[in-house]
């Protein structure tokens, strides 16, 4: 989440109008350029930041190695997919479940499918965006857009 702030500078009551020269008040002087900061805090921030550290596991360095290779996401999807064959196998044995492990297997499976469909979503927000893209650079640059459509094609 990015983060954003304004610093600002006020002069005290009793300040003189000189006060940017003011020696008790060495800020002054850059107050109006410090009032108008308003920076985003990492903003191009896409990804969470996973601290990994001996507090938090037994094994901080192997746990780093996972996380480069496979991120926590990857790993949770893998498990979802997997217990969600377990699930559909349960159901076609039709051994008895108590009606509330019913309702949290249902639970899951719903909520593999709501995952499911914001990949979808995103995967259709990532092509909208190609297109604007493709659309201005046809407009802006037409060798450029016949080269590029031209390598797509192959």
């Amino acid at each position: 989440m990015a983060t954003t702030g304004t610093v600002s500078q006020k002069s005290p009551p009793d300040a003189a109008p000189s006060s940017v020269f003011n020696p008790f008040y060495p800020m002054s002087f850059f107050a109006p350029l410090i009032s108008a900061l308003n920076q985003p805090i990492l903003p191009l921030s896409i990804s969470t930041v996973y601290n990994v550290t001996d507090q938090n596991s037994s094994s901080p360095d192997t746990e780093r190695k996972i996380l480069a290779k496979d991120s926590y996401g990857r790993q949770l999807g893998k498990l979802m997919d997997a217990v969600a064959i377990l699930i559909e196998q349960e159901k076609k044995t039709k051994k008895s479940l108590r009606q509330a492990d019913i309702d949290k297997l249902d639970a899951l499976l719903a909520l593999r499918k709501e995952i499911e469909q914001t990949k979808v979503d995103s995967a259709a927000s990532r092509l909208d965006a190609i297109k604007a893209d493709l659309l201005k650079l046809k407009s802006e640059d037409r060798p450029r857009y016949d080269k590029f459509m031209a390598a797509f094609r192959e």
